[in-house]
């Protein structure tokens, strides 16, 4: 009679554990590459101006295109990993290393995996790397994005013809699926969220420093550029001082600063710095110091971001103040606002703001 039964696989636990992996410090070592690899692509791209481009100055565009550059330096390495996953197995950093990854039956790798296999890096370094270090703690020497993807990563020369029909198709989506959707789907969730929160945020920052313009030129000089009429918030005007003088910008590499301070009561109410720089290059250096100054004091780092475009403003909460630190072109001012007047400080910011821009539009009108 024929045997009419169904071919057997061998079990999983005998079928993977003659096969050899990569070692952690091979994988490792691979990613290091890979990642310095990305920022050179990256930095070029900055270098060359790209985040700052704007056809025919389109301000309207340029805001729209900081915003979205956020998203391109996350869509670079997704390229990047994608596309070496689904043709040959090997980023750059895994052929020098000499590895590569393969499905874990053999099947070739394509885009879908090779996605999910990227995306599945961001759920492996969450949480302080452990899905990275999951690997030195089985056997399989699989990562959280190797569980997530289905896949070994296993020495260049192993064929992927010793792995196929090792493992049922029905045993490989058994062994995917909660990975998949206990870490995948909410990791997904997680860049989808945060990167819309980030563009929100950028464009509301671009937004206030495009309020405050058109920004002067560098002919102006700083005192005109703040001594402001403020009678109408119950403010005299204090004192007009060198920026250099005071401690906060002391060291800083611009070219002219002043310092001009207005008074209620006999009481300094608000502080308003003016720094002219010789080029965008040195007030965004001056700019970028001052924010991870802020972030690593823990005063301003949950409303401080950076980002590449050429515009930016740092907001701080203080106890009893409030600042905001307008950058762009050539310039940067900030302006620091007291208790002292029948407006919070947060309110008093934003209509000293006001002031100032129209006052620039009135000294730059022919």
């Amino acid at each position: 009679m024929t045997d009419q039964s169904f071919p057997t696989f061998p079990s999983s636990e005998s079928a993977i554990a003659p096969m050899e992996r990569a070692s952690f410090w091979q994988r490792l070592f691979a990613f290091v590459i890979d990642t310095v690899v990305l920022s050179i692509i990256v930095g070029c791209i900055s270098l060359a101006g790209l985040p700052n481009w704007s056809p025919g100055g389109n301000e309207q565009f340029q805001d729209w295109w900081s915003a979205a550059w956020v998203i391109i330096q996350g869509v670079i390495p997704a390229i990047y990993y994608i596309y070496s996953y689904s043709t040959s197995g090997q980023t750059l950093g895994k052929h020098i290393l000499k590895i590569k990854v393969v499905s874990i039956d053999g099947s070739p790798l394509n885009w879908a995996k090779g996605l999910i296999r990227t995306i599945g890096y961001i759920t492996s370094s969450i949480p302080l790397n452990l899905g990275f270090l999951w690997s030195l703690g089985n056997k399989e020497r699989q990562a959280w994005h190797d569980k997530m993807a289905v896949t070994y990563v296993v020495p260049a020369n192993i064929k992927r013809e010793q792995f196929q029909g090792t493992i049922e198709p029905l045993e490989v989506r058994r062994r995917q699926k909660p990975w998949l959707l206990g870490l995948g789907i909410p990791t997904i969730l997680i860049l989808i969220v945060g990167y819309s929160t980030s563009i929100i945020f950028i464009n509301r920052k671009l937004a206030e420093v495009r309020e405050m313009g058109p920004w002067p030129g560098i002919e102006i000089r700083p005192g005109e550029l703040i001594t402001v009429d403020l009678s109408h918030l119950g403010l005299e005007l204090g004192q007009v001082q060198n920026a250099r003088d005071q401690e906060t910008w002391a060291n800083g590499s611009y070219e002219e600063g002043v310092l001009v301070t207005y008074v209620a009561e006999a009481k300094d109410v608000v502080a308003i710095w003016a720094l002219r720089y010789k080029d965008d290059l040195s007030a965004s250096n001056d700019y970028r110091s001052v924010q991870a100054y802020a972030a690593e004091a823990g005063v301003c780092g949950r409303n401080t971001y950076a980002y590449k475009g050429n515009t930016g403003v740092i907001h701080c909460q203080f106890s009893d103040a409030y600042q905001k630190l307008f950058w762009k072109d050539n310039w940067i001012v900030s302006i620091l606002a007291l208790e002292g007047t029948g407006l919070s400080p947060e309110i008093l910011v934003d209509q000293v703001r006001d002031a100032i821009a129209a006052h620039w539009l009135q000294i730059q009108s022919p």
